[in-house]
């Protein structure tokens, strides 16, 4: 199930979902902002009109947050400013974007940790493993093969007992103990207990996906199903009133009711963006209305969903950008995107 956002011991996959779509390993745009692109192995950062704002000169580089970007040149990651300039000279193992509390989170020989936009560690703490802050202040972590939660200073909110944790989010963290997942609060209480197979976050429709022996669907703040649990693959949140979901091999488009607004027919399928969503069909994508008809005939070879007006298309093993009518803004020239950067 490749849209649920499930933790994992490399942690960062969870935190790059607003900027990757992975069901086609496409991309999205990043609204009137700059896009990171890749060109002879090297990374940079494009303008919506292809122009260079940052050259590419970088083996891996993720999206800028208060004005840093955490860049890898060679073995070791540090962090630059808008014109490519070290902030924070390349001494780590891994590192990552910087959040709303001015953290970040990076890896040493020691473990993970945090520091701040000068690069002082904002924690005499090292764990095993770790990820982002969440908008409550707390971030999962690992201590002795468990994960728990801390605050900013590294202190245990929620003792380390889980076997995976996620990110919080809207006021609920998805954990696994054993082989079930459930959902905590910030003080660590049930909410959920635990009784699914697997489990995503709960966006502001207050719903989320799970899963029981194989089948996805979605439920509710309470855990009861309000899509029962029928689909081979999901998407993990609705866009536009619609879902993604697939049924024998095929996916198709479904409303919050669980009901098909568009019958399983492609072959993969994206999420609904301005009216339209990626699909492939017979080896090609793209893109069709929400009735389910070609706004744009199946002619790509991969390609995301729109935003604002613009959306990330491949032909061939080149990536570039194209509108509503499915005509290039930015001819394919790209031999990798933002997904190809980060790692």
């Amino acid at each position: 199930m490749r849209y649920m956002l499930l933790a994992v011991a490399a942690v960062v996959v969870v935190l790059i979902g607003a900027i990757i779509w992975e069901r086609g390993d496409a991309p999205k745009t990043v609204g009137d902002s700059a896009m990171i692109v890749r060109v002879d192995g090297r990374c940079g950062v494009i303008d919506r009109t292809g122009k260079w704002v940052l050259n590419p000169q970088f083996d891996a580089l993720w999206p800028y947050e208060n004005g840093l970007a955490a860049a890898r040149d060679g073995e070791l990651w540090g962090y630059v400013d808008k014109a490519g300039k070290w902030v924070i000279p390349p001494q780590y193992m891994a590192a990552y974007m910087f959040g709303d509390n001015g953290l970040a989170l990076v890896e040493t020989e020691q473990g993970f940790g945090y520091i701040d936009a000068k690069g002082q560690s904002a924690m005499d703490t090292q764990f095993e493993a770790a990820a982002d802050f969440a908008d409550n202040g707390l971030a999962a972590a690992m201590q002795g093969g468990l994960w728990g939660y801390i605050d900013r200073n590294g202190k245990w909110v929620i003792p380390a007992q889980y076997d995976e944790a996620t990110l919080f989010d809207e006021g609920l963290a998805a954990v696994r103990q054993g082989d079930r997942w459930g959902y905590v609060d910030k003080d660590g209480k049930w909410v959920i207990n635990p009784q699914f197979s697997a489990a995503g976050a709960f966006r502001d429709d207050d719903r989320a996906l799970a899963a029981l022996d194989g089948r996805y669907g979605w439920i509710n703040r309470k855990g009861v199903w309000a899509v029962n649990p029928q689909f081979d693959d999901a998407a993990t949140w609705f866009e536009d009133g619609l879902a993604p979901a697939s049924l024998n091999g095929r996916w198709g488009f479904v409303d919050k009711d669980g009901k098909w607004a568009i019958n399983p027919q492609f072959q993969q399928a994206g999420p609904f963006e301005d009216g339209l969503a990626p699909a492939e069909l017979g080896g090609r994508w793209g893109y069709v209305d929400k009735k389910g008809k070609w706004v744009i005939n199946p002619q790509f070879d991969n390609a995301g969903p729109f935003d604002d007006g613009l959306a990330l298309a491949r032909f061939g093993d080149s990536w570039g950008f194209i509108d509503r009518k499915g005509k290039w803004t930015v001819n394919p020239q790209f031999d990798g995107m933002a997904r190809d950067c980060i790692l």
